[in-house]
């Protein structure tokens, strides 16, 4: 076994065990007492582990702290070959990323054939340069300036920052210290903000990460599967529940949108493409297409309708359903009248959206889409909850 692979199989160990004895470590990779203690210093001089007598001991990682970059890019180097050839899945050939420069995302230079990559990495470049020796074949590749961590092997800071927001690619590729239901972590706040500047200004974001070493209750997954048994136990629809259907595997395909609801002539579908070059949000590409013939609110409709997938067939002209937001004992009664005298469905519950049948069920999916991009926008993170529409129940007075 390998000295990076021993130095990984410790930091396995310690992560569910405070301690770890010379005479443990000697047992596990069968090796001498001089090996060992060779690992258990080559650890503690980059202060990851604490020597002590007999052994070492864990430490928990502090603000800021930084790994060297020559002992992370050995560790777990198969499972981050894995995670390099699955995020290649999502490159489409010819495209231009971004990468955030780790021992992670480095690993993909093995694998880049074409296209351009904007980076703030060294380690990243070095790689290619041994890859390609004579300069010829492999990506284009845009190393961006700015101040730089010898340890971490990238540059980072506000001017790197400026740099990558002259920028806008296809994907950005990148990895974190950390990841919960609160978003990602990473314990240096420059390279956090390079990242950020990538992901502002990239359509497809691809985040490279692996389980957790240390063991935890799997509490989510729970949660999903007694929420999956109480569905097939109960009949959770029937009592106003709003149950997905099967949800297909793996990322959805990426596609242009549905324009033929709209009107692309005299340019406008070349101003939209450029724009969405150039300006680094929504706001700003809507303002560099308009014209005197399209006012922004008319362009701001007509992305609306291609993001949601409105075509001009959908516009019948006769409403498909009749949906109730809110009801009092006297509307009850107009209630009535109207189900036996109309033959346009009335939906009371949420759930009987998803029984109406052909364009009525598209539609109805499209409002609930709407509903979903608008609450986006609430400023509360309890009002962006997904999937209102298909929970809210009228609105009794």
């Amino acid at each position: 076994m390998k000295a990076a692979e021993r130095e990984a199989e410790i930091l396995r160990y310690l992560d569910t065990h405070e301690f770890m004895a010379t005479e443990t470590a000697m047992a596990l990779f069968r090796a001498s007492p001089a090996t060992v203690r060779r690992d258990f210093n080559h650890l503690a001089e980059g202060h990851i582990v604490r020597r002590v007598r007999g052994g070492v001991r864990s430490i928990p990682a502090e603000v800021g702290q930084s790994i060297p970059f020559s002992l992370r890019e050995q560790w777990f180097a198969r499972e981050k070959a894995r995670l390099a050839e699955k995020a290649m899945e999502f490159i489409a050939p010819g495209s231009v990323t971004f990468l955030h420069g780790g021992s992670t995302t480095n690993s993909m230079a093995n694998l880049w054939k074409d296209g351009c990559v904007i980076t703030d990495s060294i380690g990243f470049c070095e790689l290619l340069g041994r890859r390609f020796p004579a300069g010829e074949g492999g990506p284009q590749v845009i190393l961006a300036g700015g101040a730089l961590d010898l340890k971490a092997g990238v540059v980072m800071g506000s001017r790197t920052e400026r740099i990558l927001n002259q920028y806008h690619a296809d994907a950005v590729v990148f990895s974190a210290r950390g990841l919960d239901e609160e978003g990602c972590l990473d314990t240096n706040d420059d390279a956090a903000g390079c990242i950020r500047a990538m992901i502002d200004h990239a359509s497809l974001v691809i985040l490279l990460a692996a389980k957790r070493l240390r063991p935890k209750f799997p509490m989510a997954i729970v949660v999903m599967g007694l929420g999956a048994l109480a569905t097939v136990l109960f009949d959770l629809p029937g009592h106003g529940v709003a149950c997905l259907g099967a949800v297909e595997p793996g990322l959805p395909a990426l596609h242009l949108p549905d324009w033929s609801a709209v009107s692309l002539t005299e340019g406008l579908g070349n101003s939209l493409y450029r724009a969405a070059h150039e300006a680094p949000t929504l706001d700003g590409v809507l303002a560099a297409a308009k014209s005197k013939r399209y006012a922004l609110s008319r362009i701001r409709r007509m992305t609306m309708c291609a993001a949601l997938g409105v075509t001009a067939g959908m516009d019948t002209g006769t409403p498909p359903y009749a949906r109730v937001l809110a009801i009092g004992a006297q509307g009850r009664e107009l209630l009535r009248a109207i189900d036996a005298r109309t033959s346009v469905p009335v939906i009371t519950k949420p759930a009987a959206g998803r029984s109406l049948p052909g364009e009525a069920g598209e539609i109805f999916a499209l409002t609930a889409d709407a509903h979903d991009l608008y609450v986006l926008g609430c400023p509360a993170r309890e009002e962006r909850r997904c999937g209102g529409d298909w929970r809210a129940s009228p609105f009794v007075l």
